[in-house]
This record gives C-alpha cells, structure tokens and sequence, in this order.
C-alpha cells in the first residue's frame, strides 16, 4: 500500500455544499471563462474526486487519473451513489500516463501529480484549457510545525504554484490567477491524531518518533479528548 492508500480513509470527500471551498474554486474557474458543459476533461491528481464529481455532472466525459487505487474506489463508490456514469478512471501517475488523445480541459487540484518541468509540459500539452490549484508556500499549522521541529527537521509547506508560474513566465504564457485562503479547524480522536501526525512525517521523508508525537499532540487535546487543529492555507489558482 503507497502512503496515498493509507491516507484515503481520512481524506476529504465530495459534498454537494454549494457554501464550500470548493465550491468558490468552481465558481473562480468559471469566471476564467472555462465551460465545463459538453467537454471532455482529464482530472490529473483527482483523489477522492472532489472536483471530479462537480464537473462530471455536466461534461461529456471525464478520465480520472490518480496514484492511489483507495481513491480512486471512493471516487467509483460517491459515482455510484450520484447516478453519475461517464468517469472513467486510470490508475498510475501522470509521468507515466500514456497520453493518446488531446482533451478539451485539464485540471489538477492540489495534488503533487504535476510537480517536474517535463510533467507540468505534459498537463500543458494535454489539453485547450489547464486549470492548476495548489499550494502558494503557506500551510500554517500549529501542531504540525512543532512536531517538526521536535524531530530537528523544518516543515516546508508545499508550493507547487511556483512552480508552475515560474514555467508559464519562462515560456511567456499568458495565464490568469487568483489567491485563496482558508482557514480550517479540524477535531480528531486521538488515534486519528496518531496515525494523521505519523503519516505527513512518513510522507516527507522523516522517521517518525512515536513519543514525541505523542507529547506533542497532547498539547492539543480539549476537554473532550479531542486533537484540535488549526490551519491556515494558502492556495493559487492558475487558468490558461
């Protein structure tokens, strides 16, 4: 099991919420005049499909590609239970992807799908129109900065928007962008807690060391045994 198959029980899911997140990143993406209505799309990166179930409901066709096959199966079963049948998803990373076919939208949301120079010009040659979310350097969170710190090492918030900016300014590509923040506020059982902190060590290369964690996340426990998280993130969104 890849460490996206363990995280994909905890992970976020599709909501009808018209007042989400992702819902006023939906709305941002169609006042960048891009139509989801009667397109093919390729969703690189799409997890549980949060936004892949979203625009499915109006394109003609989406190809869901991402890493993990536990997401993927969430994304199949939330499909289901929507009535929604014209997902088709693929299981692998985007390097590897064998681009056959030119789609009339691409977009990738907060994943690290498309991260080298050779994948973002892949994403770029895929399709009419690319839409990419993603981190804009700041992911403040409170318990995991100090964990990090416990473990002498410095949690480096991803910024995979950079990235991606950078390589538009250097081959004068005409985009459009817009800035999110959001703030969460998460309450987990202390066994989520454990296994949550033990997982973004894992996943950045840091052995994790079970008692420090442990102290740590204790800091943060209410009065009803819950780990209370606080973050604030900040994400960039790219159409061109």
């Amino acid at each position: 099991m890849n460490k996206w198959d363990e995280k994909a029980k905890n992970y976020a899911r599709y909501s009808s919420c018209k007042n989400s997140f992702e819902a006023d990143i939906l709305k941002s993406i169609k006042e960048f005049d891009v139509d989801f209505t009667d397109r093919s799309v390729i969703d690189v990166g799409c997890g549980t499909g949060v936004y892949t179930l979203h625009i499915a409901q109006i394109a003609t066709e989406v190809l869901a590609l991402d890493y993990s096959k536990n997401m993927l199966e969430i994304l199949r079963e939330d499909a289901k239970k929507l009535g929604i049948k014209n997902i088709k998803t693929d299981h692998g990373t985007w390097s590897d992807f064998d681009l056959n076919t030119r789609f009339d939208i691409a977009i990738c949301t907060m994943s690290p799908a498309v991260k080298s120079v050779a994948e973002i010009e892949k994403f770029d040659t895929c399709a009419n129109q690319k839409i990419y979310l993603g981190w804009a350097g700041t992911r403040d969170c409170t318990i995991l900065d100090e964990l990090f710190t416990a473990h002498k090492e410095i949690y480096s918030p991803p910024n995979g928007a950079k990235r991606v900016i950078k390589w538009l300014k250097s081959r004068e590509i005409k985009y459009k962008e817009k800035g999110f923040e959001e703030l969460k506020l998460r309450e987990r059982t202390y066994s989520e807690a454990l296994e949550n902190y033990d997982w973004h060590l894992r996943v950045r290369g840091v052995k994790p060391n079970q008692k420090i964690i442990k102290n740590t996340i204790e800091k943060f426990c209410n009065s009803e045994k819950k780990v209370v998280e606080q973050t604030i993130n900040k994400m960039k969104l790219l159409v061109w």
